[in-house]
């Protein structure tokens, strides 16, 4: 049995053997596993890395990147057999068990852990990865992936733009404008307004979109134009083509220049609340538990929501008191309720709260 205090807080996984170990196998054992150190270990078919946080006499505690929650334990028999230690996690390593672990997969949904594990055994510094770029780009990752990658650790680490994309926005501030959820564009095959008398202002516009992972705010910059008569948006079709693969998850409205009039006939003024739930769905608000977001998700969502003057913080204030107070008297709600009291509790103590950075992508 494992000793009490070998128990961590989190759950342990614990294999056991009675066979007893020859001293070869012991001497190899100790020698080669040392805390801190990567492993590749195969268990019932499937093919794991971990990270040793304590070597025991009787056997390992892992740290598997895919169970960010378990601490695992596995007895000396057992890793013998089927753990080998990994020298450095880095390109190479994870090129070779591209087919059983999906590397790609794990950089772009799964651990950050692992991420910066890989910048920082290849020798890089996470605050500069554009040097990164040749290495991982096309043998791992492909151009558009290596950017939803880049601007996941970017996020994580709170990097500022690059000096040339300050300067580019900086020149041209009075041209750049932010595109919200509340606003749409429209697509036109030729660079003039839906009214022949006005004329378009050619503009470097920020669109804010969901992130790769759908759990935060991000943004592009896009060359579009405005009508300042009409207070409406542009997009050239063949723009549009081009980067639709980052457009298409934009929070507001594209519409095409032939179905404008449609559009327009069809909107109608929402006001109050559930013109605020209708904005807070369009970035991704959620409290369902199948969705997953969790109150630091949740807090950093707001923030943007507010930073950006999507809503305000008293809109968004009133938003989830709205929302307590319409589902106060049904039991099943109990849970939402809970989580949407954290949400306004955080945001009523926020008016000098951090500013949480949308991190940005040049189309050019």
């Amino acid at each position: 049995m494992v000793k009490a205090d070998m128990q961590s807080s989190k759950a342990s996984k614990i294999k056991q053997n009675s066979n007893s170990k020859p001293s070869r196998k012991n001497r190899y054992y100790h020698n080669t596993f040392k805390p801190g150190g990567y492993v590749h270990l195969v268990e019932e078919g499937n093919d794991f890395f971990g990270q040793i946080t304590s070597v025991e006499e009787d056997g390992l505690f892992l740290d598997i990147p895919d169970n960010p929650d378990d601490c695992y334990f596995y007895d000396k028999e057992f890793v013998l057999q089927n753990v080998r230690p990994v020298s450095d996690l880095h390109i190479e390593i994870l090129k070779r068990y591209t087919a059983t672990l999906n590397p790609v997969r794990k950089l772009m949904i799964e651990s950050l852990n692992i991420s910066m594990d890989i910048i920082k055994k290849n020798g890089f510094d996470p605050k500069n990865l554009e040097q990164m770029k040749e290495t991982i780009v096309p043998d791992l990752l492909n151009e558009t992936q290596w950017i939803h990658w880049k601007r996941r650790v970017e996020n994580l680490l709170h990097i500022p733009q690059s000096s040339s994309e300050l300067h580019q926005h900086q020149s041209t501030d009075n041209l750049n404008l932010l595109i919200r959820p509340q606003d749409f564009i429209i697509r036109v095959q030729t660079f003039h307004c839906s009214n022949k008398n006005h004329t378009l202002i050619p503009i470097q516009a920020e669109l804010l979109t969901k992130s790769f992972d759908g759990r935060s705010l991000s943004s592009i910059i896009i060359p579009a134009g405005y009508c300042k008569e009409c207070k409406h948006f542009y997009i050239l079709s063949s723009v549009f083509m081009q980067k639709s693969l980052f457009i298409k998850s934009a929070l507001c409205d594209i519409v095409p220049e032939h179905d404008l009039h449609t559009y327009l006939s069809k909107q109608r003024v929402d006001t109050g609340n559930w013109a605020q739930e209708s904005i807070m769905k369009k970035c991704g608000y959620t409290v369902s538990s199948m969705r997953g977001l969790n109150d630091h998700e949740r807090s950093i969502l707001l923030d943007q929501i507010i930073k950006y003057k999507i809503l305000s913080q008293k809109e968004v204030e009133s938003f989830l008191n709205w929302l307590i107070h319409m589902n106060s008297t049904n039991p099943t709600r109990k849970e939402a309720i809970s989580k949407w009291k954290n949400d306004l509790e955080y945001i009523s103590g926020q008016s000098k709260g951090p500013i949480i950075p949308i991190k940005k992508i040049v189309l050019r």
